[in-house]
């Protein structure tokens, strides 16, 4: 089933007739596209960061606890990793 957009919100009216001119993209339903894939990949972001969550909660209910220095010395390294993996 494809859906369809029957008009454009005016505040984006601009953006998308600059991004077809510019030749970013080659249509409005290009770009929506491109707006869905971002929100769907956001979506998924944010339900791994709530398991993430609800996996810490039910280790702190079971009594799982780890030290904050051990914590954030994890955070950092992986910090650095990631940066070093963008240099």
């Amino acid at each position: 089933m494809k859906a369809t957009i029957n008009q454009i919100p005016a505040e984006f009216d601009t953006a998308f007739k600059d991004a077809i001119a510019s030749g970013r993209y080659r249509s409005e339903d290009e770009i929506v596209t491109a707006a869905l894939r971002l929100w769907r990949e956001r979506e998924e972001k944010l339900n791994l960061l709530r398991d993430a969550i609800d996996a810490g909660l039910a280790d702190l209910e079971r009594g799982d606890r780890y030290p904050a220095d051990e914590v954030f010395r994890e955070i950092r390294e992986n910090a650095a990793r990631k940066k070093e993996a963008r240099s």
